[in-house]
């Protein structure tokens, strides 16, 4: 994805490894191979909630063939959510509409 104004870089690649954006205030980001399921859940949430960049899994600037594995299945993941982020809020706002007119009358 490409950067744009108020982009949220949650995924990078630098000196031949992956990186996520943690929680951690010390260390703004972690190698992805420690990323955790709390982890991709809050990346998810970020994903939902904003406009976020992420490097492109390059094989060339990607060396550590484990963080190019686990990345790219990330990536993957993560923008194809991005790209369906209003479809999911529709269905999600559709689905709860109707449990709302169901059951709050």
């Amino acid at each position: 994805m490409k950067k744009g104004r108020g982009d949220m870089r949650i995924l990078k690649v630098e000196r031949g490894q992956g990186y996520f954006l943690s929680e951690k205030p010390e260390q703004q980001y972690q190698p992805i191979d420690e990323i955790t399921k709390d982890d991709l859940l809050r990346l998810l949430t970020i994903v939902v909630e904003n406009e976020v960049e992420m490097d492109a899994p390059d094989k060339d600037q990607l060396t550590n063939q484990a963080h190019l594995i686990i990345y790219q299945s990330i990536q993957s993941k993560l923008d194809s959510m991005s790209q369906n982020k209003q479809k999911f809020r529709d269905e999600s706002q559709r689905k709860f509409a109707t449990e709302l007119d169901k059951y709050g009358k």
